[in-house]
């Protein structure tokens, strides 16, 4: 039987949103088949929250990787992909297939795929992607016209090509990002510490993602409309290196509020099925909205570009990250009244099970990759020309090393996030 190796190349192996969760499945699903699986990564953003199918791989890391190609030389490029061929063992795969899922690291992985005359799908799996340069949207458009790219959502790649003339369909280029098994059958010590109140609002997601902010402001802003209610926020999940700014924008968000408390349990995983059927309401994004009403809880989604409410997710809505083009942006006011005051929506009945939840089929994925190009060619990285910025950027890596220079420019973008 020929031997097969399923890699997938992220930023890190360590973190609790929904990426992490899905890489876990995507691992998990090829091991089922019997493949053999690596994930080899940057050790970027240091943070000692991990999914525990991904903790075995925290050592498979090369600091390099951290930048794209171009802020290095031709010969220590090669030296990395010589580097992780020999360190993994990757010669002696007869198939080998590899999934990137970041902008970057799909320049190296386009590059370690040739070495190896491997497959190469790039799988976006942010809300958001830019193309920066022409040589960029060159590799991009090649890849999609392999069938070789796909987003998480039909508007994705669309969105990616945005101000780029191409004839490619990119609507097409589309496959789930299976991440909504987030919930365990596990105790939560402190759910007892929850305040209790009339209403119990949750909030779900990660502090990076841009709408917690606008939910948290628009959540405040509700509550000071019923002063003679008392309300409770229940914010699930949280951050490790934003934790003070987070928490000095809580704190001065509620400053003035005096019916209402608000309870953070920072990053959680698997999140506790008890603590999740608290919440009278809950509000997110992406996964975690299907996640949530798989428990028949009524789910507020929130669009990742205009930060506004999309609907009520599978009572108004589809959709978890993107409104339709038929949908306008709504009053969160509106739609918490009808839940909460009004009774005109309520929560249903669900037949919910934490195995078969575990239990995900991918096939859909592998038909979209037997659709691709099946001929054994590669974009020349060697092309991709840095832009005036990212020159700038890797001056750091050039002068101090890949260790200092990309600890420099690590803390430098989350300035940047917080300004």
């Amino acid at each position: 039987m020929a031997s097969q190796l399923f890699v997938f190349m992220a930023i890190s192996s360590r973190g609790l949103g929904g990426s992490y969760i899905y890489m876990n499945n995507k691992l998990r699903y090829y091991a089922k088949l019997g493949w053999d699986t690596l994930l080899i990564h940057a050790n970027s953003y240091s943070v000692n929250d991990a999914i525990p199918g991904l903790s075995e791989f925290d050592n498979n890391y090369d600091l390099r990787l951290r930048m794209p190609p171009g802020y290095f030389s031709d010969a220590t490029r090669k030296r990395v992909l010589s580097s992780l061929i020999e360190r993994f063992y990757l010669r002696k795969y007869d198939k080998i297939l590899i999934e990137s899922s970041e902008l970057y690291m799909a320049l190296w992985a386009e590059m370690l795929a040739k070495e190896l005359n491997a497959k190469h799908l790039v799988f976006l799996l942010s809300e958001h992607n830019a193309i920066n340069s022409k040589s960029m949207f060159d590799f991009l458009e090649f890849k999609a016209s392999r069938v070789e790219l796909a987003g998480i959502t039909k508007v994705s790649i669309p969105q990616l090509f945005n101000g780029w003339e191409t004839t490619l369909n990119l609507k097409e280029l589309v496959l789930p990002a299976y991440s909504s098994n987030c919930i365990g059958d596990v105790d939560y010590p402190l759910i007892d510490e929850i305040p209790k109140a009339n209403h119990l609002i949750s909030i779900i997601g990660r502090v990076r993602k841009p709408f917690i902010y606008q939910a948290i402001n628009d959540v405040a802003q509700y509550i000071k409309s019923y002063p003679e209610k008392r309300f409770v926020l229940l914010i699930v999940g949280g951050s490790t290196d934003d934790k003070l700014y987070f928490s000095k924008f809580l704190k001065e968000s509620f400053s003035t509020i005096e019916n209402a408390q608000y309870f953070v349990t920072g990053p959680i995983y698997p999140i506790p099925l008890s603590l999740l059927k608290k919440p009278d309401v809950v509000i997110s994004s992406a996964g975690a909205c299907a996640a949530a009403a798989k428990l028949g809880k009524l789910v507020i989604s929130y669009d990742a570009n205009d930060l506004c409410p999309i609907g009520i997710y599978k009572v108004t809505t589809e959709h978890t990250i993107f409104r339709g083009p038929d949908e306008p942006a709504l009053d969160l006011k509106a739609l918490l009244d009808d839940i909460l005051v009004n009774g005109r929506y309520h929560e249903f009945e669900t037949d919910f099970d934490v195995e078969k939840e575990n239990d995900i089929d991918f096939s859909s994925h592998d038909l979209f990759l037997e659709k691709s190009s099946q001929d054994k060619v590669y974009f020349d990285i060697s092309k991709i020309s840095l832009s005036i910025k990212d020159r700038l950027l890797s001056l750091p890596v050039k002068i101090l090393g890949a260790k200092l220079g990309s600890d420099m420019l690590e803390n430098y973008y989350r300035i940047r996030q917080k300004i």
